[in-house]
């Protein structure tokens, strides 16, 4: 389970776990990919451990890089679209 889908189910905010961990509701929005950006951040390895025991281990650690990966993912899928469609219009 994802960071995001732990703190929706369990009905906690994330300034409150934001709290609980010692890091700004900002920083944890990064964590989940909510940032101005849409960026995941991947947290160090002693602050993944720390979400993941505040979490009794519904969160892994793989979540953030799985999460991180599917998002590259589709921002390739939409590069290529986009390529294609303007080589298209272009007629090569």
């Amino acid at each position: 389970m994802n960071l995001r889908n732990y703190l929706e189910e369990n009905d906690i905010s994330p300034k409150d776990f934001a709290k609980k961990l010692g890091i700004t509701t900002a920083m944890l929005y990064r964590y989940m990919g909510k940032d101005s950006n849409g960026k995941i951040v991947i947290p160090r390895f002693d602050m993944m451990m720390k979400i993941i025991k505040e979490t009794n281990h519904e969160v892994s650690i793989s979540s953030f890089y799985f999460e991180e990966r599917m998002r590259i993912r589709e921002q390739n899928k939409q590069k290529q679209k986009q390529r294609r469609k303007d080589a298209k219009s272009t007629g090569n």
